[in-house]
């Protein structure tokens, strides 16, 4: 089976799929289960891609299509199409054929042109990355929603528990009229899971597991965890990390206008921020941040240097997530001591404790 995206007639952003090539077409298994057969005789088979290594299937009764740029699709379509795809395979040799023609040809204009387009196929993702702050915030917010459409299958069952629901609201609503970007619609979300560990993606679906509300010893320390997340979006640190993770292609391809490429976008995003893949000035500017909204809100903006540092006398080998990485990298000792420094020197308004009865949302969270 290959990796695959599959567009509908009806539209929206294209599914992930898995495709087989079996004798009479191919076996198309989306992400839910559900299943679409695609036989040669009804295929459109093309070929695109700057390299001319994406192979497009399109059902001609049907209304969908398959695009798969997967090693040894196209050699094991060949194999099994028969005469039903020779013609098409012939044209794809030509076109291939074309383009090698065409990089052939030319002097010094044609490689003058070659060394352009490879500084631009190069710095292509930080191109994307650069230019992501002036997009629409709609647009984070579309790929945040298919990133955790990636993720939800891996996280634990929700935590439904009120007490636990009504807490995270609580933080939410105290930090977001201080926000950077007051339009975000954060939506928070607790899981049963021992990681101690929380990430939002762009966009604003952020994530608590369970293990960092009963390692928390008061509210505000999550509180601070959370406000460091919410910085992150703000700051659209997973659109730009996403975006500078992108392969060459795919990034080229999201310049130029390609919509299908942000699916796989969404992948990239959901891996930048379940696994907490920042750069050191990203995580630098989102302690900043987010302690600026601690202030801002009356809480603590010590409070997350505080849980950090509590974290780093914990053994790693019997944390996870989160937590893990911190009392394994020394920098954090920096990044401690630069939130109690930055933390001196804010305006804070009169401290407002947070209304909530701590003991009962630890207990909800390890039920």
């Amino acid at each position: 089976m290959y990796p695959a995206s599959v567009t509908f007639p009806e539209g929206g952003l294209p599914a992930w799929a898995e495709v087989g090539v079996e004798p009479e077409g191919l076996r198309i298994v989306l992400k839910d289960g559900r299943e679409n057969r695609l036989p040669f005789a009804e295929m459109v088979a093309e070929i695109g891609g700057m390299d001319a290594n994406v192979i497009l299937c399109r059902s001609r009764t049907e209304g969908f299509a398959v695009q798969c740029s997967a090693p040894g699709f196209a050699d094991e379509l060949r194999a099994h199409g028969g005469e039903s795809l020779r013609e098409a395979f012939a044209a794809m040799d030509r076109k291939v054929g074309s383009h090698r023609r065409a990089r052939l040809a030319g002097g010094v204009v044609a490689a003058l042109l070659v060394l352009g387009a490879v500084l631009l196929f190069w710095f292509t993702p930080q191109i994307l990355a650069a230019s992501a702050t002036g997009l629409p915030m709609a647009v984070d917010e579309t790929l945040g929603d298919a990133a955790m459409d990636d993720l939800e299958p891996t996280l634990g069952p929700r935590i439904t528990d009120p007490v636990v629901q009504g807490y995270l609201d609580q933080v939410i609503a105290r930090l977001r009229p201080h926000a950077s970007e007051p339009d975000v619609d954060f939506r928070i979300r607790a899981v049963d899971s021992e990681e101690v560990n929380a990430f939002a993606l762009p966009g604003g679906q952020m994530v608590v597991m369970g293990g960092l509300l009963e390692a928390a010893e008061g509210p505000e320390e999550v509180a601070g965890v959370l406000a460091h997340e919410m910085a992150h979006v703000t700051e659209r640190h997973g659109l730009k990390g996403a975006a500078h993770g992108a392969g060459r292609w795919l990034a080229l391809s999201l310049l130029i206008g390609d919509d299908s490429a942000w699916v796989a976008l969404a992948g990239q995003a959901a891996d930048v921020a379940s696994g907490s893949a920042y750069s050191r000035e990203q995580e630098a500017a989102a302690d900043a941040e987010g302690a600026r909204l601690m202030a801002a809100a009356g809480l603590d903006p010590t409070a997350l240097a505080r849980f950090f540092e509590r974290l780093k006398q914990e053994p790693g080998s019997e944390l996870t997530g989160m937590a893990s990485w911190i009392s394994s990298h020394p920098e954090h000792d920096e990044r401690i001591a630069h939130v109690r420094e930055l933390a001196a020197t804010l305006p804070t308004a009169p401290h407002r404790p947070l209304n909530v009865d701590w003991a009962a949302v630890r207990a909800a969270a390890a039920q």
